[in-house]
């Protein structure tokens, strides 16, 4: 059965420490599989290869690949492995240093530096899990996120499930998409968005829009209505944007839009400054992007969101907020709770 094959496979390749991907794309049951018989660290200053891009937030210099050369595909359907209640326990030093940061934001968006920054911190967790039986989970709990697992002996092991799609080329032309606003999913599917949410999506769609301007014709850049986009616990504000005719290399894509508002500042550069100076860590690939490309040039990127770090006997949750002039520190400490459920829902 392929189900057995694919854990059998995982295995295997987790037990022999060698370089893999495994990885799913939004609203299919196909799990894709690259992997490598060496330990070769493969990099990229131009994207013009065959494999799954892992690139960091901050991408200055080469980007982390893994080649397709070696590959397998498996038609999989997921069935929830037993979960636990994980309560999420954190300390008053966590949540003050948080909210310092959130003040110091909103402090530098008064004073006209910024107009919108999103903030992050680091949640870790002691636990021995099992690498597949999480893998095998985020595949079961979000059908519509793009579910990857990574690892590499030299440059880590990550995983994720990631709503939002940095952009995707291919033939017909190019896609992506403005997500911003959060709140929880409830079953009744009706959604009180604020003022708050509503400007954050705006200024994060109308920086996408004038990216693209400088790239595209604009009678051939397309942009959806504002609409709520599922995202497992989670709902977001989303316009889905197209470009007809888009002649453009994945190299420059990258340059010109990652990383977006949606994960940086408004403006791009100031914001990047502000989380250097003021994030007390590396988001080193969390908020950055990852896919596959092919020496085609076609690519389906997404922004690696909702995702961790998998260590010997932990695991590290990355979470963000997008924070506002309205922004209130408590509501976002909360929503980065929240995201974190992504992931502990999976334990």
């Amino acid at each position: 059965m392929k189900e057995k094959e694919l854990e059998r496979d995982f295995q295997n390749l987790w037990q022999g420490q060698k370089p893999f991907v495994f990885f799913r794309a939004p609203n299919t049951n196909l799990v894709r599989c690259f992997f490598q018989k060496d330990s070769q660290l493969f990099k990229t200053l131009d994207f013009k290869i065959n494999g799954f891009l892992m690139g960091s937030f901050i991408m200055e210099s080469e980007t982390a690949f893994i080649p397709s050369d070696h590959k397998k595909e498996y038609a999989f359907n997921p069935t929830l492995v037993s979960v636990q209640p994980f309560p999420l326990e954190e300390s008053k030093e966590d949540k003050q240093s948080f909210f310092d940061l959130v003040h110091r934001t909103k402090k530098a968006i008064h004073s006209g530096l910024l107009k919108k920054l999103v903030v992050s911190r680091i949640i870790n967790i002691k636990h021995n899990l099992n690498p597949f039986e999480l893998f095998n989970n985020l595949l079961h709990l979000y059908p519509q996120a793009m579910v990857y697992f990574w690892h590499h002996p030299v440059a880590g092991t990550w995983m994720g499930a990631s709503p939002e799609r940095l952009f995707g080329i291919d033939k017909y032309g190019l896609k992506t998409m403005s997500l911003a606003g959060t709140l929880p999913f409830n079953s009744k599917e009706i959604y009180q968005w604020g003022e708050k949410e509503k400007l954050e999506q705006e200024l994060v769609t109308q920086s996408i829009k004038k990216v693209l301007r400088d790239l595209f014709k604009e009678e051939d850049i397309e942009c959806s209505e504002t609409y709520t986009k599922r995202a497992g616990n989670l709902v977001h504000l989303c316009n889905d944007i197209s470009v007809n005719k888009a002649n453009v290399s994945v190299e420059r894509m990258i340059k010109n839009l990652h990383p977006t508002p949606a994960v940086g500042g408004i403006p791009k550069q100031e914001g990047l400054d502000f989380i250097a100076s003021y994030e007390k860590f590396d988001r080193q690939y969390y908020s950055g992007c990852m896919g596959d490309a092919d020496l085609h040039g076609e690519c389906n990127l997404y922004v690696n969101l909702r995702c961790a770090q998998l260590k010997k006997e932990s695991i590290s949750l990355y979470v963000g907020a997008g924070i506002t002039a309205e922004s209130d520190a408590e509501q976002e400490w909360e929503e980065t709770r929240n995201k974190a459920q992504t992931i502990l829902q999976a334990l």
